[in-house]
């Protein structure tokens, strides 16, 4: 239903009446109205000339060369049979009507465009009530010759009734029947029976005299017609379709006995005037499955469904859904590829992690180690202030294999490439007095003196 376009075309002596439906995600919606009054002066065929270029027209300036168009011929012409069969015929439905139409209508099978549609099942009883619509070939014949004229074509044409019922199940869907319709047109008026959402019963009575009072005529064939198809104490509800002046025949029709005016407001308030009624339900047919489904165009000369929008939405619609599922995919691929690349530098950022928490382990043990110098006082010094001043003096040349506090008093062990030149330079600190050799000179295989020198630190 959504997005497609329903055109109803109204055709009676007097007047074309056209409505088209859309369908959107809100609902049906009526998108363009038009009226054609026919002039009564003219021959058939100038009048029917006039009626497909009004048509034609219509159908260009709105834009709905590809909508489904279906017209409504009125119910006079149709002949309404309530027949019961045995539930097996009903896979054989059609056939089985045409073998015994001549028992029900005074005409040939080849002479008549037929339908039939089942109404009612009993499966406890295994029969099924089917509804026999008729009309002669004859009648059909100048709506077949319209559709000819038209671009675009009739997709279908029904009688009067069927439409209206279909309006009205639409608009009431939750009212099951019995349901009598009073449709009242220019000289004549339908009356139609529905029950469980099936058309069961449907006739035109005309109108003798257009400006007399027409409530005796509706009262007695809405009494006849309860009579036939509803039981004596069954409640009958009925509503009123008419195009002026509807209020006061209303009234005076819910003063009948066993007859209740329907008060529920419809389904879409707006979706037609009761003036249009019947074109509207030709146009939901275009839209949705309608529960009556009376067809008299041959199917040879039905116009087939336009399927290019369709096509072409449904292409839009995977061209979307692949676009869609590419963006997804390359946003997947370029999540995949951040993340791998934020994993590499994880992992860089962790090794030099590790590397700087090597360092700060050894900065703290290094810490560790000289607030335990700093603390050590073997005299009136602390260890520390004589182990920087002993660097700052003795040269690259010499180096110290043992270095020994005793109070105040050092020892120093090493080896120098000149020994007797540590004396004075120890002597120059204002750290250490009393420098002097403890132990003879001596040269070790490599040439280096071998000296161990003493010395006492200064208060």
């Amino acid at each position: 239903m959504i997005f497609n376009t329903g055109v109803g075309i109204d055709i009676t002596p007097g007047a074309v009446s056209i409505a088209v439906l859309k369908g959107s995600f809100t609902g049906i919606r009526i998108a363009a109205r038009g009226i054609f009054e026919v002039d009564g002066g003219r021959n058939p065929a100038d009048a029917a000339a006039d009626m497909a270029a009004f048509i034609n027209g219509f159908i260009r300036d709105h834009g709905m060369a590809a909508a489904q168009v279906y017209a409504a011929m009125p119910g006079e012409h149709c002949i309404l049979r309530e027949i019961t069969f045995p539930r097996t015929v009903r896979e054989n439905l059609r056939g089985t009507l045409a073998y015994e139409m001549e028992k029900y209508v005074p005409f040939s099978a080849d002479d008549v465009y037929f339908d039939g549609q089942i109404i009612s099942e009993d499966r406890q009883a295994e029969k099924i009530r089917v509804l026999l619509a008729v009309l002669k070939k004859a009648d059909v014949q100048p709506w077949l010759q319209l559709s000819s004229r038209l671009e675009t074509g009739f997709s279908g044409i029904t009688i009067a009734p069927a439409a209206v019922a279909n309006y009205f199940i639409h608009q009431h869907e939750d009212i099951a029947g019995p349901v009598m319709i009073i449709d009242v047109r220019e000289d004549a008026f339908d009356l139609i029976h529905i029950r469980e959402h099936a058309l069961v019963y449907a006739r035109t009575i005309r109108i003798p005299d257009p400006e007399a009072d027409i409530f005796p005529i509706v009262a007695a064939q809405m009494e006849q017609a309860g009579k036939t198809f509803c039981a004596e104490d069954a409640q009958i509800r009925f509503t009123l379709y008419k195009k002026a002046g509807s209020a006061s025949l209303r009234e005076r029709l819910a003063g009948l006995s066993r007859f209740e005016p329907i008060n529920d407001p419809p389904k879409v308030p707006g979706l037609s005037g009761e003036e249009a009624v019947t074109a509207v339900g030709l146009a939901l047919k275009g839209l949705q499955k309608v529960p009556v489904q009376l067809e008299f165009m041959p199917p040879d000369q039905r116009r087939r469904p336009d399927r290019r929008g369709m096509i072409l939405m449904l292409v839009l619609a995977a061209l979307l859904v692949l676009s869609g599922m590419a963006w997804i995919g390359n946003h997947f691929m370029a999540r995949q590829a951040v993340s791998a690349h934020l994993d590499m530098e994880i992992e860089r950022l962790r090794a030099e992690a590790d590397v700087i928490l090597k360092k700060e382990s050894e900065i703290e043990r290094m810490a560790a180690h000289l607030k335990y110098l700093s603390g050590l006082r073997p005299g009136n010094r602390f260890a520390l202030d004589v182990f920087r001043e002993l660097s700052e003096r003795i040269p690259e040349t010499a180096w110290l294999r043992e270095l020994r506090l005793l109070g105040d008093a050092v020892t120093l062990s090493g080896q120098a490439a000149s020994a007797s030149e540590l004396i004075p330079l120890l002597e120059e600190s204002p750290m250490f007095k009393d420098v002097k050799f403890l132990a003879t000179i001596r040269k070790d295989r490599d040439g280096k003196e071998v000296f161990r020198i003493g010395l006492t630190l200064s208060k």
